[in-house]
Parts: structure tokens; sequence; C-alpha cells
């Protein structure tokens, strides 16, 4: 739990970017994909779901996009120490970065969804992967492939500690489905910036120790 309080140490430090820029996508995330799912939560069938609600979905999706185009990067700095603004979200949404984050989406989501579909296999997949994601954020030249090769390589002797930490979050995220909507998007806020920034914190780990 230590990596807790490092993270907290890192948002004390620049509350406004990342619970700002965290709580604005919480929001968006809240009317565009939970409230639409929340009907379907009790059927067995999510085909209907996607049928049904393909355009708010495909919205939704535009705004994971970006917001992991714009947001990874702040946080890598902020863990090095560097003051990062709202304003400094824009800048990060280049047109490389845009595609090379769009093709790992397009490679890791549908082996993360299948395996989620079999109990735990997604998080096991992102133990193994989920780095892919920081290493396009601090090189936007990185290729898909090459990221994914290696994140496999050097969350070796992280990856129990990495799928702790998304079950864990990932559980927090799911009782606030259960909560008032105001309350679920504050704490989707503060669970988004914590998941990110301790991810973040692991994947510098990570990277030095392969250094």
């Amino acid at each position: 739990m230590a990596k807790l309080k490092q993270a907290w140490g890192v948002i004390k430090q620049n509350p406004a970017s990342l619970l700002g820029l965290a709580l604005a996508y919480s929001v968006l995330e809240y009317e565009f994909l939970t409230k639409p799912l929340l009907p379907y939560l009790s059927s067995s069938s999510f085909l209907s779901f996607f049928m049904a609600e393909y355009l708010k979905l495909s919205i939704w999706f535009i705004f994971l996009l970006l917001f992991l185009t714009g947001f990874l990067p702040m946080v890598l700095i902020a863990i090095d120490g560097g003051t990062i603004k709202v304003a400094s979200f824009k800048p990060f949404i280049t047109a490389n970065r845009i595609f090379n984050m769009l093709a790992l989406i397009a490679v890791w989501s549908p082996v993360f969804i299948a395996g989620s579909i079999l109990a735990i296999g997604g998080i096991i997949w992102s133990g193994f992967t989920i780095m892919a994601f920081f290493l396009i954020s601090g090189d936007e030249r990185t290729g898909t492939l090459n990221a994914i090769s290696k994140s496999i390589s050097i969350t070796k002797g992280y990856r129990l500690k990495i799928m702790f930490y998304l079950l864990f979050y990932s559980i927090f995220s799911f009782l606030a489905l259960f909560t008032p909507p105001y309350l679920a998007v504050v704490i989707d806020a503060f669970v988004v910036a914590f998941l990110y920034v301790t991810l973040a914190l692991i994947y510098r780990e990570c990277m030095n120790k392969n250094v």
C-alpha cells in the first residue's frame, strides 16, 4: 500500500490538473457509458446494450482516446516532480500519439475483454501489458507491438503488484456504480487519478530496473 501514499503525494502537488481532468472524464464516462449501461447490468446479454447505445459508446471511446493520449504524459511528468497545469493537456494531443494510442487500444482491448469474460483473465493480461500505454505516452514514436513486447519484458517481477492494484481499483470503481450519480462520479474521478498515478510509479520502477 506504500504506492497509495506516493500516489497521494503526487496528486496533492497537482490537484487541479490530475483530479480536475479525472473528474471531467468521469462525468463524460458516466453520461455516455455508465448511465446507459446500468439498465443492462442485471441482464446476461450485452449485445442489446451495444446495439442500443452504439452512438453513445462511440462518443465515449473518443473521450477515452483523447483522455489517455493527453493525461498519461502529464502523469509521467508529475511523478518525476514536474509541475503540470490543465492547459498542459492539449499539447500532448498530437496526431502521432493519437494514432499509436488508437492502434494500441485496438490490439490490446479485444484480448482484455475476452480475458475479462473468463473471470480474471483481463487482469492477468493487464499485468503483463498495461505498461504499453505508458511506453507510448513517454515516446509517441513507440509502435504498438513494440510497446506490448517491451511491457511484457519490463514487468517481470512486478506483475502481481500491478494486478493487485488493478483489482483493488476495479473493486472501488464497481462499488461506485451503486451510489448516487454525483457520488459515483466523484469516487470514479479519485479512482482514475489514483490508478494512473500508481501505475505510472510502478512503470518508473520497471524502467529504472531495466536500464
